[in-house]
């Protein structure tokens, strides 16, 4: 049996197979085109924004572009772009929808915070203490307040301290803490209850303390507020006075040291001499205290030496050269006689001035009688009197200790 090839003639593709190509190119273009559109839309790339930016100390490990931005709960945009600033600040750059974003006020608060513990971060917006009245505006900066910690870091940081302190030291410690504590719950427990009513009365009596403070504080600032001109003044005056300390800090640092020296020098003396120094303070204080009883009468004879000064001053030369003298005679005195010249230690007086700083015309000095003993100028009288002694009175003496 013989087998014999036959060759069929390859079909030829008519004017049909052209449309069919093109139709099916373009139904794929258009459901790629579809699904961009879809991805698009689902990413809300055709829903007006506005852009705002959020300035950070740090934007955190996980915060990623497309991160959301919320507020009250709601999303309200989407992070657009991170980038660090030269301060070494981060700037986040938000696109918040046109129609949520005249809901946040202009004083809203800003988080970076996180899902969860391991979650992604996400722009929070909350909202203010003290509402402004002002919607959020495109172009507007804000300051985030606050960036969650990541858990990660947390590790991180227990990881160096752990690698850092000896597991032995560790066990040693916890274990003599563990010894400390035990059997003493009881007291520990009162001691904490007693700690416990201790700071319930401090917190009370702070604060009303507290409460009257922030009551006085418009007085106080007012104050401060009125004399700010004559503090910047004073500030002013002190940089030359800093910089005069500065160009003689080495004088200032020699008559520093030679204190510092004098200063033990001083300390050695006193410290050598305390003993007789107690001893000599010991001694002074009934002088000291008399001295202070009657320091009332210092200022009054001060100023009356002062008048005298002044009323005397034309007898002894001070216009002309010389002196003028108003001389006189003494009586005597009488001889020694025992026991009637005894002496006593018996004048007592309280403070006063007598007349002094300066006594009126015709006004007589007043006269303190004290029991002393013996008076070497008798008769005892307590204002002048025209008459005089005699002159065997001059020459003999008084013939009677105390008489009229």
């Amino acid at each position: 049996m013989t087998l014999r090839r036959t060759r069929t003639a390859p079909r030829r593709r008519g004017p049909r197979a052209r449309p069919r190509k093109a139709a099916a190119t373009v139904l794929a273009a258009g459901l790629c085109a579809i699904v961009v559109v879809c991805l698009m839309a689902y990413g809300e790339r055709f829903t007006p924004t506005a852009r705002v930016t959020v300035v950070a100390d740090r934007a955190g490990l996980v915060l990623d572009v497309d991160a959301d931005a919320t507020y009250r709960g709601a999303e309200v945009g989407h992070v657009a772009h991170i980038a660090r600033t030269d301060d070494g600040h981060v700037r986040l750059a938000l696109d918040l929808y046109s129609d949520r974003i005249r809901k946040i006020d202009r004083n809203a608060r800003v988080e970076i915070a996180a899902t969860t513990v391991f979650g992604a971060k996400y722009v929070h917006f909350l909202p203010p203490e003290r509402p402004s009245g002002a919607a959020l505006t495109e172009g507007d900066v804000v300051d985030a307040q606050h960036v969650t910690v990541e858990i990660n870091t947390v590790f991180e940081n227990l990881t160096g301290l752990l690698e850092e302190v000896e597991p032995q030291k560790i066990s040693t410690t916890l274990g003599a803490l563990a010894d400390g504590l035990r059997g003493q719950g009881t007291p520990l427990g009162e001691a904490l209850e007693s700690a416990d009513r201790l700071v319930g009365r401090v917190n009370a009596e702070a604060g009303a303390a507290l409460a009257q403070d922030i009551a006085d504080a418009p007085e106080v600032t007012g104050a401060y507020a009125d004399a700010a001109p004559d503090l910047m003044t004073a500030l002013r005056q002190g940089i030359t006075t800093a910089d005069t300390v500065t160009g003689r800090q080495e004088a200032i640092g020699a008559g520093l040291r030679s204190a510092t020296a004098m200063s033990r020098s001083g300390t050695r003396v006193l410290d050598d001499n305390a003993g007789p120094l107690d001893r000599m303070l010991h001694l002074l204080e009934p002088t000291t205290g008399l001295l202070a009883e009657y320091s009332p009468e210092y200022t009054c004879l001060l100023k009356g030496l002062e008048v005298t000064r002044e009323r005397g001053e034309p007898a002894f030369g001070t216009t002309n050269p010389g002196m003028s003298l108003d001389v006189g005679l003494v009586p005597g005195t009488p001889i020694y006689q025992y026991p009637q010249h005894l002496p006593k230690v018996n004048a007592s007086a309280e403070p006063g001035c007598y007349g002094l700083p300066e006594l009126a015309p015709g006004e007589h000095a007043p006269y303190l009688v004290t029991d002393t003993g013996v008076n070497p100028y008798p008769p005892e009288r307590t204002e002048p009197r025209l008459t005089g002694p005699t002159v065997l009175e001059y020459l003999l003496g008084a013939p009677e200790i105390g008489g009229p």
